[in-house]
């Protein structure tokens, strides 16, 4: 019974390294033949060019910069690179007038009404009936502002979850892997090198609060796992941080389904119901959340929370055949139109979508030529834009710049073209990387599931979801760990580097 159980063990993780083989394949060779590029003027539309191998110089420095971290203590490394950070945040601050756009700034607005004595016409305003959801961030925003009312505090706080998820993922690196000499201080120099997550600083969004709890939370999870007593607190506070994550932002449910899995399987044929007992509770942190707020609203206003926009809206609008005018299954107003089409009535929205969706796979089923060309370009328009969107989604029609500099982030210029090769250096790195991982070191563990599941569920998820680069940044973010310690290898082998442990 017990190698029947072992056995099973590990045909799951070892199915799970498959997935995850197959996935960065695609997505390594996809970026080494194609560069995705988000206009600034234009709606969001989504250009898809040949790739150039401009960048090459970048990754080979990056590669230099975490060879040379190496050398020194981690904390050595995380505060003079977040020292750097201070002075790009304040220069950056200094430079562009940031504010909120679109989706932020409607949330932002409705959050001050929130917290004012108009709370109540926030709940009958159209935005609200459609997207309810969007409660946890609003909350979130009116709680920040109440310290500062301004949208700078969310860009302050949301340049202090930078530092902590750094510093936390170098944490969480060194529980799963071991403190091997230069490990830590290899993460933190990979980290500090993923661009992208620092120009999202400006990003008032929930997608960097979102992110930081869910890492937090693996963290602490962590921690209780590895921890001989108090295990309980630990638990306790992670699943109080997952909570909080998907309260923020529902999508990084999936990070914390990527956990659920990776315990579960490190769960077969073992007898511990502390464990089965923080597996439940993992599962309830998908669940109370959102059933908590809907409560919590129904209780105060005595009235039914809104159902929203049903979820089939999204997947028939990130599928749809025709749906081309930014990129394949990209926004392009289906599910907002639909609800208004039917007054906010859910059961009749849900009725549009099934049949929408019968007719997209209907399409598909008839041209499977195309099937093939049209989710190869929503891949393409995703995953190979190396900015994922930071550049383009910190810009605004209306933007104040106080230099040239400044404006040349946002434009097509010498500036722009440098960050973007640069944020496609250090992209292909860890991705090359973490497959070497993959293919060199995986020995059936449990404890790296989370990372490889985390990203074979965003990239399904984003498959057939509505189409956007912007929240893919943190499903590379988290191969991180595994990047740098196939690169560790690389040195801890070199003969007289492993002498200064």
């Amino acid at each position: 019974m017990k190698q029947w159980q072992n056995s099973l063990t590990k045909l799951l993780i070892y199915m799970a390294q498959l997935c995850v083989l197959l996935v960065l394949t695609w997505i390594i060779w996809r970026n080494l033949n194609h560069m995705a590029y988000v206009e600034f003027i234009g709606g969001e539309k989504v250009d898809i060019l040949q790739a150039t191998w401009s960048w090459l110089p970048f990754a080979a420095l990056s590669l230099a910069l975490v060879f040379l971290a190496a050398n020194f203590k981690g904390r050595t490394v995380y505060i003079v690179c977040s020292l750097i950070y201070c002075l790009l945040f304040i220069f950056l601050s200094s430079q562009i007038d940031f504010g909120l756009r679109a989706d932020a700034d409607i949330v932002y607005q409705l959050s001050q009404t929130l917290f004012s004595e108009n709370k109540a016409a926030v709940f009958s305003e159209d935005y609200f009936l459609k997207y309810p959801f969007q409660l946890g961030l609003m909350i979130y925003d009116g709680l920040l502002t109440r310290l500062w009312s301004s949208p700078k505090i969310i860009f302050f706080v949301n340049f202090l979850q930078i530092l902590a998820i750094n510093y936390l993922v170098a944490k969480l690196t060194l529980l799963v892997f071991g403190d091997r000499h230069g490990l830590e201080s290899m993460t933190i120099m990979l980290s500090f090198l993923f661009l992208p997550q620092l120009i999202y600083v400006h990003f008032g969004y929930g997608l960097i609060p979102g992110f930081f709890f869910l890492i937090l939370g693996a963290y602490l999870l962590m921690k209780g796992i590895k921890a001989s007593q108090f295990a309980w607190a630990y638990y306790l506070t992670a699943c109080l941080a997952f909570s909080l994550s998907v309260i923020i932002r529902q999508n990084f449910a999936i990070g914390i389904i990527a956990i659920i899995i990776g315990l579960f399987v490190s769960l077969i044929g073992k007898n511990s119901w502390s464990k089965v007992f923080l597996l439940l509770s993992l599962i309830a942190c998908l669940i109370l959340p959102s059933r908590l707020l809907a409560f919590s609203y129904e209780l105060i206003l005595d009235q039914y929370f809104p159902s929203g926009s049903p979820s089939n809206l999204w997947v028939a609008m990130g599928t749809d055949p025709q749906n081309l005018d930014r990129s394949a299954g990209w926004y392009n107003g289906f599910n907002y139109n639909t609800m208004s089409q039917v007054n906010n009535d859910y059961d009749q929205a849900k009725a549009i979508g099934q049949t929408k969706l019968k007719e997209n796979i209907a399409y598909f089923q008839e041209n499977p030529a195309y099937f093939q060309d049209y989710f190869n370009l929503k891949i393409d328009s995703q995953w190979t834009e190396p900015t994922f969107q930071s550049l383009w989604t910190t810009s605004r029609a209306a933007q104040t710049y106080h230099s040239k500099w400044g404006g040349s982030l946002h434009q097509e210029s010498f500036t722009f073209a440098n960050i973007y090769q640069a944020c496609r250096g250090i992209y292909l790195l860890i991705l090359i990387a973490s497959l070497a991982f993959i293919c060199i070191h995986f020995r059936g563990k449990a404890s790296f599931l989370p990372f490889m599941i985390y990203l074979v569920g965003g990239f399904l998820f984003h498959l057939v979801w509505e189409g956007k680069s912007q929240y893919l940044y943190t499903y590379v973010f988290t191969l991180i760990p595994l990047a740098a310690r196939l690169l560790n290898d690389i040195v801890y082998y070199i003969p007289g580097w492993n002498s200064q442990d």
